[in-house]
């Protein structure tokens, strides 16, 4: 497992990662995110602040860290 400091090309990897869980999580009843927040200016300003990070497990993509 390794986790980085996230740049701006990682973005659409990590909203399609985003969107899946956002639709899992709806699926078992958790309504935790929406369309707002997590967007991807919040995510955008968390890259330009270094303050997203992201974690691969063998060169996939499985979460971020703010």
């Amino acid at each position: 497992m390794s986790i980085v400091p996230a740049w701006l090309s990682d973005l659409p990897e990590l909203l399609s990662l985003q969107d899946a869980c956002i639709t899992r999580l709806k699926h078992d009843g958790i309504d935790q995110w929406d369309d707002i927040c997590p967007s991807y200016v919040c995510l955008e300003n968390d890259v330009l602040s270094e303050a997203l990070y992201i974690c691969h497990v063998e060169h996939v993509l499985c979460g971020c860290i703010t």
